[in-house]
């Protein structure tokens, strides 16, 4: 009907607006040039126009006149005007009730009565909400403290996207292993026992230290909390901004979006870090490996990718871009056997920043390789980690289980007692009443339960 409203409308409009003759302008004959024709040439016929569409009807001009009263009415104004506020504290309530349920989910986790089993947690915050949880947050010291210092968090304001990362055994074991792999190869490159590494290039690598799961900020407009990310492991050096190297470990049951957060760590810092590594396990956790006692007991292989990024300045601006040099490659099959040719290579120039890089930039850059047997083996030393951790949660549980029963079964030890107890005093307060009542007085017996006929009075009639 509302649609069927709307086209007539138009074409009423349309009517009115078309239907209209132009009446051409009379030219005086005096101030004409006499090579005009006269007003009486078919040139300066009145040009009159049909209508476009037919002439409408009474009903509908009457239903064009209702609505244009309607649209002027006052209370239509002012219901308009009341469904604008109304739709506006709805809004602001969502918005409330977004940042309190993040506030909430963190204090589950400071207060250890967090239940789920997700190691990753996204929310929907928009840019004023993050920072209405962090004054939140804020205003509490000891839970502000948990939050900078022991919970893993991302925030990306474009996408109005919050990311609790829970604490894992694996992630840390695994980005720790790879971390220290990487840096006795600097060591190397630093004590110049590799080939041709002069001493620029020696410089430069002892200037290079590995970072834990420190957040790396990027700007945003002033007055505004910054965007953060929390990666597994990261390098970066004393003379750069920002981190060349950044590991991330995909291990939940929720899939992590590797090519879009390694697009955001190089974009974000405009090409400052150069290069992303992903280790995709997620296969491997979804088919509960990790809960075997053999490390290859399923099939469940293992991939790790590689982001670069690329600077162009051909047209006298910078324009970072981000390029995959390395795709799902794969280091660890599904039966778990290391892949040959498979090895993770980073080079010297990845760590540091341009400004850096250009110090030995000249014909050098010493490679960091990690075989893939190496990935392997640091992957089966997290998991065994992971899995003892777990051990121990799960027996943690069935001792508490095992103490919850006993209690229970207290409990239940002691109701019986209470239930003999009140069987007995029942048995007693029978005893009393049967003893209250004297042995010479007989109680009284319905007659009708005795079988005898009730005696009736013949009725009287009244005269």
């Amino acid at each position: 009907m509302i649609l069927q409203n709307f086209v007539e409308r138009n074409r009423i409009t349309r009517y009115w607006k078309t239907s209209k003759p132009v009446l051409s302008r009379p030219i005086s004959s005096k101030s004409a040039p006499s090579n005009i024709p006269s007003p009486q040439s078919d040139i300066f016929k009145p040009a009159v126009f049909k209508p476009a569409s037919p002439e409408p009807s009474s009903a509908e001009r009457d239903l064009w006149n209702h609505e244009q009263h309607h649209l002027e009415d006052p209370k239509t104004k002012v219901s308009s005007l009341k469904a604008v506020i109304s739709l506006a504290g709805g809004k602001k309530r969502r918005a409330k009730a977004r940042v309190k349920s993040a506030r909430e989910l963190i204090q589950q986790l400071y207060d250890g009565q967090y239940e789920g089993k997700r190691l990753l947690i996204k929310r929907e915050l928009t840019g004023a909400e993050y920072d209405q949880l962090l004054d939140e947050i804020a205003a509490d010291p000891s839970l502000r403290e948990y939050f900078n210092d022991k919970l893993r968090s991302d925030y990306t304001r474009n996408r109005k996207e919050f990311i609790l990362r829970m604490p894992s055994t694996l992630h840390d074991t695994l980005a720790e292993e790879i971390g220290r792999n990487i840096y006795k190869q600097l060591e190397q490159i630093i004590e110049r026992k590799v080939s041709g590494v002069s001493s620029a290039a020696a410089a430069a690598a002892k200037g290079i230290k590995g970072k834990g799961t420190s957040e790396i900020k990027f700007l945003v407009p002033k007055g505004r909390s910054p965007d953060k990310k929390g990666p597994d492991k990261a390098f970066q050096h004393r003379e750069c901004k920002f981190p060349g190297v950044v590991i991330e470990v995909a291990w939940s049951q929720r899939k992590m979006e590797l090519p879009s957060l390694a697009k955001q760590y190089i974009q974000k810092s405009k090409g400052s870090i150069r290069a992303v590594v992903g280790l995709n396990l997620n296969d491997i956790y979804k088919t509960g490996i990790w809960k075997g006692t053999a490390p290859t007991s399923n099939e469940a292989p293992a991939t790790f990718s590689i982001w670069r990024a690329e600077v162009d300045r051909s047209n006298g601006r910078q324009e970072v871009r981000v390029t995959k040099s390395e795709d799902e490659k794969e280091f660890r099959d599904r039966h778990g056997d290391s892949v040959s040719s498979a090895d993770l290579r980073l080079y010297l120039t990845d760590f540091v920043c341009e400004k850096v890089a250009r110090s030995f930039e000249n014909g050098e850059n010493p490679e960091i390789v990690i075989s893939s047997a190496s990935l392997c083996e640091h992957y089966e030393e997290a998991l065994s980690f992971y899995r003892m951790e777990n051990l121990e949660e799960a027996q943690d549980d069935i001792t508490e289980a095992q103490e919850d029963m006993e209690e229970a079964q207290g409990d239940m030890g002691g109701a019986q007692e209470d239930l003999g107890g009140a069987q007995g005093d029942l048995e007693n307060g029978s005893e009393t009443i049967e003893g209250a009542v004297p042995s010479h007085i007989e109680p009284r017996r319905s007659a009708r339960l005795m079988g005898k006929p009730r005696a009736t009075e013949p009725h009287k009639w009244r005269n």
